[in-house]
Order: C-alpha cells, then structure tokens, then sequence
C-alpha cells in the first residue's frame, strides 16, 4: 500500500512540474526501492541484541587422565573381585611411570627419594603385602593419590 501511494505521489508532483515521466518506469522504481527498504526493516528488527561479554569465572583447569588410569577405573568398575595381582602390578607400573615422568625419580634406583615423594598412603601400596579386596572407594582414592604425583 504505501509503495502504491509513493508511486502516485511522486508521478503527480512530476506531473504538476511538467516533467513528462515515464509512469512505469517510475512505478518500477519506486517498487524495487520499498521493497529493498521493507527487506532491510525486517532484517534489522529481527536481530536481537549481541552481548559479548567475556566470562569472569576461572577456566577449570583439564583434568589429569592417563590412559592407563581411565582403563583402570573401568576395570574396578566391572568387576568388585578382578586379579588383585595384576591390578596391583598395573598400580606399581603407573606409580613408576609418573614417579619417572614428573620427577624424573626412579623408584628401583632412589626408593628413599620414591618414598619421601609418595607419602604415608601410596608407600603403603608399594611396601605393604598385596591387597586381596579393594572396594571401588579405595581404587578411586589411590588412582587419584597416583595423578597428583
């Protein structure tokens, strides 16, 4: 409705000037400019306002995951009474592992320096005889003791 309107508007204001346009040449134009402008009023209204604010909160740092241990708790989650032995030999190879890796300490060849480095708990583990039964609980808190070395 108001492109029609515009378009007989302006035709008669040239008419009344004297100009001689050419009407449908004229209603073309003034057709394509309404709807180019109808277009741009819809898109403009239909965005919303963008916030970008930058989140304050601190970024959790990534959590510690060996392959190794994730099989791990995988393992004592399926089974309560899995080979104690191997468990405990895959625990003690971990333990060296990260021993190794984070402070360059070999067990074998140090074991007062290991021993100072693991605390009461994972010297347990390494001196004490070989658990029969561990209850998930325990494994969770040993594997975690193990990736904090």
């Amino acid at each position: 409705m108001f492109a029609v309107v515009a378009w007989l508007v302006l035709s008669a204001s040239l008419l009344a000037s004297g100009a001689e346009p050419a009407v449908m040449v004229l209603g073309g134009i003034t057709a394509v400019f309404v709807a180019t402008a109808a277009v741009a009023m819809r898109l403009f209204g239909a965005c919303g306002r963008s916030v970008w604010a930058r989140s304050t909160a601190p970024r959790s740092a990534p959590p510690r995951t060996d392959p190794r241990t994730v099989r791990l708790r995988n393992d004592a989650r399926s089974t309560a009474s899995s080979d104690s032995d191997r468990l405990h030999a895959v625990l003690l190879a971990l333990l060296d592992d990260r021993l190794l890796a984070h402070h360059q300490v070999d067990r074998a060849r140090s074991p007062e320096t290991a021993r100072q480095l693991l605390g009461p708990s994972l010297t347990r583990l390494v001196d004490g005889p070989n658990p029969k039964t561990a209850t998930p609980r325990e494994l969770k808190r040993t594997l975690s003791e193990i990736e904090a070395l």
